[in-house]
């Protein structure tokens, strides 16, 4: 393997096959982050199973490599680009992997079984960890001198217990320092999160729990992420072959990843920094283990309340980093899904009080009944009439009772809250009945900016914040707060 750090280049050289095919063939694996590419290149003039190379040129699902310095590699959902002659019967073939594992050749990568998952997630840095630069001095020979903290390769800084046997990890390694002044230098930090399992999991199980996270990391910080999976600790036995060198405690081969969708996603969201004001919790709350609490709450209520999360990242995501133009349509559709997701709330958290609720309706509907006479008309009330809190009952509970002074804070008056309502009701059932036909103005607009304020109340409430919490939060989130301020100075109108 070599690289080329100027063009942000890696090559691996060595024989590629696939499961069962009968030839090895030469060739060069190349991992490019400047083209934002990974190929890899063969010449031959047989195909993996011995067919003449005019027969047939297929995708591959597997190709194993057994590459220079006995190091091995599994690339996974490899499509054929490329395919040409070069003489003498000779084929130059070119696959583009989605996939590369580096240290192991893996049989079934969809049955594997993995003891630990690590990744990085951008922003992750500012969201987390409020020291992202160290500071120190250098010495007569130019070696780092003492820091406070202590600098170190890399370090743990926290452990979180989850549940079933998985906690995450989160781990700080340090860049090469940058040398200020003369005697002054300054360290810049990357965090590693580690997911792990007491026992071995489905690679899929632990791609889902890091997905999970990066739904927190987003709903905090507002913006698109992803999660790049840089490595995972895999049983030996649970590979054909591994680097003898990656072997490491309990029988276990360390195995790094790269794959086509993360180098690609590297030149979408190239920036890692921002600011604290612009999440609406971060990595202060570390200092009394709160933020730990609201991660472990995560974990425990994000299959409960899935459907509020989803709709409000989703609908917020839309068209992040493009050019794209927001239409009418897709506007009013954004607010409907935000009114969906506050309803889904109101259902799951309400559960008991709206079946208490619905008992009470039921007894004062079958005393109306028992008075109707007719037998015709009694069976008609039984079968169409049916009982359920409408939307306009669960936004008077959320604004009057459940969030009332967060509400104080958007609406002017009991009048203005009544018309919110009204309001919303109105526009969710004439466009769920596609009656909608204006474009939206600017009532509109502004409750829109009043829903998108109680949706991230709910949600901030399903992971143990408090009222004044909520507040504080969202007066403290630049965006949340110009909204509550700009509400503000319409009331004075």
């Amino acid at each position: 393997m070599s690289s080329d750090k100027k063009k942000i280049k890696t090559y691996h050289t060595g024989t590629w096959s696939i499961p069962n095919g009968k030839f090895h063939l030469e060739g060069k694996l190349v991992i490019d982050d400047d083209d934002c590419a990974i190929k890899l290149t063969l010449y031959t003039a047989k195909g993996f199973t011995g067919k003449d190379m005019n027969d047939s040129f297929d995708n591959q699902s597997v190709i194993f490599g057994n590459c220079e310095f006995d190091s091995k590699i599994t690339l996974i959902n490899c499509r054929i680009k490329h395919a040409s002659p070069i003489g003498d019967e000779m084929y130059e073939l070119i696959y583009e992997p989605n996939t590369c594992y580096f240290g192991g050749i893996i049989a079934d990568i969809d049955r594997l079984k993995i003891c630990r998952l690590t990744c990085t997630f951008p922003y992750f840095s500012s969201w987390y960890d409020t020291n992202r630069n160290y500071f120190g001095t250098l010495s007569s020979d130019n070696s780092i001198g003492p820091f406070e903290p202590s600098i170190k390769q890399s370090e743990l800084i926290d452990e979180i217990e989850i549940n079933d046997g998985l906690k995450i990890i989160v781990e700080r390694r340090y860049d090469d320092f940058n040398q200020l002044f003369s005697k002054e230098v300054t360290h810049k930090v990357e965090h590693f999160v580690h997911f792990v399992s007491e026992t071995p999991k489905s690679l899929n199980e632990l791609k889902e729990n890091a997905n999970i996270f990066l739904q927190l990391i987003k709903l905090s910080i507002g913006r698109l992420s992803y999660a790049e999976i840089k490595s995972i600790i895999v049983p030996k036995n649970e590979t054909i072959d591994f680097d003898k060198n990656l072997l490491g405690k309990e029988n276990n081969v360390h195995i790094s990843i790269s794959t086509f969708n993360s180098i690609q996603k590297r030149r979408v969201i190239s920036s890692d920094y921002i600011h604290q004001n612009d999440m609406l919790f971060y990595g202060g709350l570390r200092t009394n283990n709160r933020l730990k609490s609201v991660i472990v709450k995560w974990f425990h209520v994000y299959k409960d309340y899935n459907p509020l999360y989803n709709t409000f990242l989703d609908t917020l995501e839309w068209f992040q980093k493009t050019d794209a133009f927001l239409t009418d349509v897709m506007f009013n559709n954004r607010l409907v899904n935000l009114v969906q997701g506050i309803e889904y709330y109101y259902s799951a958290s309400e559960a008991q009080r709206s079946i208490q609720k619905r008992n009470e309706l039921k007894q004062k509907l079958d005393i109306i009944i028992k008075k109707i006479e007719e037998k015709e008309d009694k069976d008609f009330l039984v079968k169409h009439v049916q009982i359920h809190e409408v939307l306009r009952h669960k936004l008077k509970f959320l604004i009057f009772e459940k969030f009332d002074i967060i509400a104080n804070e958007i609406f002017k008056n009991k009048e203005d809250k009544k018309g919110y309502i009204h309001k919303i009701k109105e526009f969710r059932d004439k466009l769920s009945h596609g009656e909608m036909i204006e474009s939206p103005n600017q009532k509109i607009y502004d409750n829109y900016y009043k829903t998108l304020i109680l949706s991230v109340s709910c949600i901030l409430e399903t992971l143990g914040f408090t009222n004044d919490e909520i507040l504080q939060n969202l007066k403290r989130t630049l965006k949340y707060s110009r909204i509550i301020q700009v509400l503000k100075l319409k009331m004075l109108e």
